[in-house]
């Protein structure tokens, strides 16, 4: 069969700029239902959530907005839609993000009172800087953090620095593994030909 022809960068931008309007529209969902169960006036205080995926290819803002949303509901945490960050496609080693920049913005004007995030590779890939982050960025500035795959909380006594340290690490190794594998996987797949068009290698 024929093989086809490498996208151009036109139709890629036309791609990112669709995944984009996709999620928020997403987003704009799960957020109005949100303030449905939870509205601002039985809530406690308010937070904000934070999300990323490094992959084009791959689309997991929604999932990991919602699963933030129930936590942040089950904590009587209000979360307006200008408090959801994310970043579409764009690498955990990378401190230019515009969702991250935001995010940085609302904790330094006080916006928020609590983040939640999914893990400590959703913030960053390295493990000194999502400490760095939650402990600079965060609890000195009064803001609660909540890493909600690893129940995670830093209003949770004092043992939450070891165990963020800990944790970020353990992330860290995983994402590394898990790379490899991914990127062992796409080469398979182009060996036996049954990739056809552009793929990335790596996670």
């Amino acid at each position: 069969s024929k093989r086809k022809s490498p996208r151009s960068k036109q139709a890629v931008m036309k791609e990112q700029e669709e995944l984009e309007k996709k999620t928020r529209l997403e987003v704009d969902l799960l957020i109005n239902d949100h303030h449905r169960r939870l509205p601002r006036s039985k809530a406690e205080t308010i937070g904000g959530t934070y999300s990323r995926y490094s992959c084009r290819f791959q689309s997991s803002i929604p999932d990991q907005v919602r699963e933030l949303l129930y936590r942040a509901e089950a904590e009587g945490i209000f979360v307006p839609r200008e408090n959801v960050f994310y970043d579409l496609a764009v690498r955990g080693w990378k401190d230019r993000r515009p969702g991250l920049s935001r995010l940085k913005e609302a904790a330094d004007a006080k916006k928020l009172k609590a983040l939640l995030l999914f893990s400590t590779s959703r913030l960053y890939r390295r493990s000194y800087k999502a400490m760095q982050f939650g402990e600079e960025r965060l609890v000195a500035s009064g803001i609660r953090a909540i890493f909600v795959s690893s129940n995670l909380d830093t209003d949770d006594g004092e043992n939450w620095r070891s165990m963020l340290q800990i944790l970020g690490v353990v992330d860290e190794a995983q994402v590394r593994m898990m790379a490899a594998q991914i990127q062992s996987a796409h080469v398979g797949l182009a060996l036996r030909r049954i990739i056809h068009g552009t793929i990335p290698l790596g996670y």
